[in-house]
């Protein structure tokens, strides 16, 4: 896969050991992390990035290589009532179902918003 160029600024990244390459450092977005546009003129022109995860259903998402990409679709079964963890931070925690399993799935702050009993989300 070509690297695509997005223009944004990255802040507050942490860093973590590389799963895919040993001896490097992965960025890993935290709830401290923000992705704005940047401040200045960037010199290239912005390509969106390719969808490059495998669709999967979730008796096999637990195989899946903890840092692979994967895409889900499946029926939100059941809710709990949001919990505000800290200032800044609320979670909820659902199940979501297809033909093949359930799983618990923990949402947080505006993703609460977009989960309702029996509608289909896709997630990533």
């Amino acid at each position: 896969m070509e690297n695509a160029k997005t223009q944004v600024c990255l802040q507050q990244m942490a860093t973590m050991p590389s799963y895919k390459k040993p001896g490097n450092f992965d960025l890993k977005y935290t709830y401290q992390s923000k992705i704005t546009k940047p401040s200045r003129k960037l010199n290239f022109t912005s390509q969106p990035p390719e969808d490059v995860g495998k669709k999967m259903t979730l008796n096999v998402v637990k195989e899946a290589p903890v840092w692979e990409k994967v895409h889900v679709v499946a029926k939100v079964v059941q809710v709990s009532t949001p919990v505000k963890v800290s200032e800044k931070l609320t979670k909820m925690t659902i199940r979501i179902a297809d033909e093949t399993d359930s799983k618990h799935l923990a949402i947080w702050n505006e993703d609460i918003e977009k989960v309702a009993i029996g509608r289909t989300n896709r997630r990533n």
